[in-house]
């Protein structure tokens, strides 16, 4: 593995593992918008994104539109979500209790109803 990404990895929290998944499949995404999705409050959410700025090397890119920053990953913050994070088990784990996540399992629960109501 590269020494990039396993510094990279000895930096992350949690919650900064679960930002980079976010916008990785946002493809870019304001904080306001992140921080819904992760259901915190946008002040811890800018906590949040200052300590990813801190990161040892750059993994976010930031756009001004208008007066809000849209967040996106750079090349290397791709490359560290497909090598570590992007796998069902650590998704799964990571997005627990995620908008994303709530989603997908109320899908199920839903599919789970039909099922036994047809037997």
């Amino acid at each position: 593995m590269d020494e990039k990404i396993k510094e990279i990895d000895n930096f992350m929290t949690k919650q900064g593992k679960r930002i980079l998944l976010i916008i990785y499949d946002a493809a870019s995404i304001c904080s306001s918008e992140l921080a819904i999705r992760l259901n915190i409050r946008r002040n811890s959410m800018s906590n949040a994104l200052e300590r990813l700025k801190k990161a040892p090397f750059d993994l976010l890119s930031v756009k001004r539109q208008g007066r809000q920053k849209v967040y996106s990953l750079t090349n290397l913050g791709k490359e560290y979500v497909n090598l570590m994070l992007d796998q069902v088990d650590i998704r799964a784990e990571l997005l627990n209790g995620t908008e994303e996540k709530k989603d997908t399992s109320g899908s199920t629960d839903e599919k789970g109803l039909y099922q036994n109501a047809i037997e």
